[in-house]
């Protein structure tokens, strides 16, 4: 009974917090909205504040879309940052995920990617040879990885590697017996 009433105490305070922080983000936004308009319209007049007016919403919705939601040059930048390569023009991202990053930048990403067999080879032979990967590897799975990877399994790869950087920073490139597909994951904490 007791136990009962600090949980739902405890609830109640955190969906007020979140609405709260919710007002707070809405009540910056209205408020530049409403500094740009008024200096738009003292500097240009009423129809270039009105258009402002529109603007701001649309350029401000596309960056917090993207946030959300990367698109596959994230991914590209992931795999550079992973594999120390450029992704090839012609690879293509067949499946991809990536948290929203917390209070400290910590975020997981994953992307199944499609290369064709000589890329495959290619890469294959580089992370072998990387000295910083290691083959023995330690999985660190995410809910972003087991996304990605979907109906395939770990058992379908014929090579996996990764490291630690910084002591934090996880990194993992997987190959699959297809000879085409590979999975890279990032995870940071």
């Amino acid at each position: 009974m007791y136990w009962d009433f600090v949980m739902n105490t405890i609830t109640y305070i955190l969906i007020a917090t979140a609405v709260l922080f919710i007002l707070m983000i809405v009540g910056v936004i209205v408020g530049v909205i409403i500094i740009v308009y008024r200096l738009v319209k003292k500097k240009f007049g009423k129809k270039p504040a009105l258009i402002s007016l529109m603007v701001i919403p649309l350029i401000l919705s596309y960056y917090i879309y993207f946030a959300i939601y990367p698109n596959d040059n994230f991914y590209r930048g992931e795999f550079r940052k992973i594999v120390g390569l450029k992704l090839p023009e012609s690879a293509e991202i067949l499946r991809k995920d990536a948290s929203y990053h917390d209070l400290h930048g910590d975020y997981c990403s994953s992307a199944l990617i499609m290369l064709s067999e000589a890329e495959y080879q290619s890469i294959l032979n580089f992370v072998k040879n990387d000295g910083k990967f290691n083959g023995n590897y330690m999985m660190m799975g995410s809910v972003q990885y087991n996304k990605v990877l979907g109906d395939l399994s770990e058992n379908d790869m014929v090579y996996e590697a990764s490291y630690i950087e910084k002591e934090d920073r996880y990194n993992f490139i997987g190959f699959f017996k297809d000879g085409k597909t590979i999975i890279i994951h990032f995870a940071s904490s």
